[in-house]
């Protein structure tokens, strides 16, 4: 288990691991705004006949969530932590989305307002493709509170306005790493967290 954190220009700042999307997701929606926007995903569970990711909107039409689609273009292609297209779902969809049936290597993901507009996603995206590596982003952005970054479906990159999240991450890699240990020892199932949504509890 690895976790680190720190503040810039009043934002909270984690880099830590090992989790996956699924296993923090309620607590980025307890924290977020109405919506959440998918930037950037890719994933070996859903390929098209090129051995390419599906586009978001694809895996979400295939698990039944609904989205709203906002296209980027080509010029978005390649770059850090942006896709092709936004996928725009109400919050309470996020764990539909990251179900137990496929894992994402890379996802990108901030909360955004529900009635986001076509203009401020396109601001969004701007900001998010020109915004240094080591730099903050949501002093950049208004109205988001948590953006979120996986690899490997193992190591995470957080930035938060709330200071009570990273303390909750923090909690949630110490019970999967308890709950791994004794899941070797007595070879019961992993632990069990709730399905994000509405007051859902931060531990």
């Amino acid at each position: 288990m690895s976790f680190s954190l720190r503040e810039v220009e009043g934002a909270w700042k984690v880099a830590a691991g090992a989790a996956r999307a699924r296993e923090l997701a309620d607590l980025l929606v307890a924290v977020a705004n109405d919506a959440v926007a998918v930037v950037s995903l890719e994933t070996n569970s859903y390929l098209d006949e090129e051995w390419r990711t599906l586009q978001p909107s694809l895996i979400a039409a295939e698990l039944g969530v609904p989205c709203r689609v906002h296209p980027l273009g080509s010029w978005a292609s390649g770059t850090y932590a942006l896709g092709e297209e936004l996928v725009v779902m109400d919050r309470d969809q996020l764990h539909r989305l990251l179900d137990d049936t496929w894992s994402p290597y890379e996802l990108t993901l901030i909360d955004v307002p529900s009635d986001v507009t076509p203009e401020q996603l396109d601001e969004l995206a701007l900001v998010l493709g020109t915004t240094g590596f080591d730099d903050p982003i949501l002093n950049r952005l208004e109205g988001s509170e948590v953006w979120f970054s996986g690899h490997d479906d193992c190591y995470v990159l957080l930035e938060t306005r709330d200071p009570a999240l990273p303390a909750a991450v923090l909690a949630r890699l110490l019970a999967l790493l308890a709950g791994s240990a004794l899941g070797g020892l007595t070879e019961a199932p992993p632990p069990a967290f709730p399905s994000p949504g509405r007051g859902c509890p931060s531990g």
